[in-house]
């Protein structure tokens, strides 16, 4: 049995993929080490500008350029890593699909205030490490608040 966190689509693949390493939750947890993330939602997701944060939003616009699957980020963009995986998630035309377990990740601590452009404030912020999209989703899986129980 693994812990399971449900997150809604796209947000999950966003972790999975290793571009969101935090995840923001108004409680706090104990929980440290692997657990399984399940994509919410209702049909099929796709990532949008609105599903990112102000600061990464504005450097994605500002400083990356798509066209004809050529993909150019400007030196003077702030967040460059993040930016070079979400335009290759937006050119591979990622699949994410909901309601399944989609990958894992590890939470390696839990606090407040952390620096990074996806942890929100006067929240908690879970600092996630060694994220793993799976190749085969496991599908049909009903998420559930808060930590779930799910036997893999």
């Amino acid at each position: 049995m693994l812990k399971t966190l449900s997150v809604k689509c796209p947000q999950s693949y966003l972790i999975c993929q290793g571009i969101k390493n935090v995840e923001n939750r108004s409680w706090k947890t104990d929980i440290r080490g692997k657990i399984l993330i399940h994509s919410s939602g209702i049909g099929q997701g796709e990532l949008f500008y609105d599903d990112l944060p102000d600061k990464i939003r504005k450097d994605f616009k500002k400083s990356v350029e798509i066209s004809d699957d050529t993909l150019i980020i400007y030196e003077d963009a702030l967040y460059p890593d993040i930016l070079d995986r979400l335009a290759d998630m937006m050119i591979s035309g990622c699949d994410m699909i909901s309601q399944a377990i989609i990958g894992e990740v590890e939470i390696v601590d839990c606090v407040k205030s952390y620096d990074s452009p996806f942890a929100e404030r006067n929240c908690y912020n879970w600092i996630l490490k060694n994220p793993v999209l799976y190749d085969k989703p496991i599908r049909w899986v009903k998420g559930h608040l808060k930590f779930f129980n799910y036997e893999v």
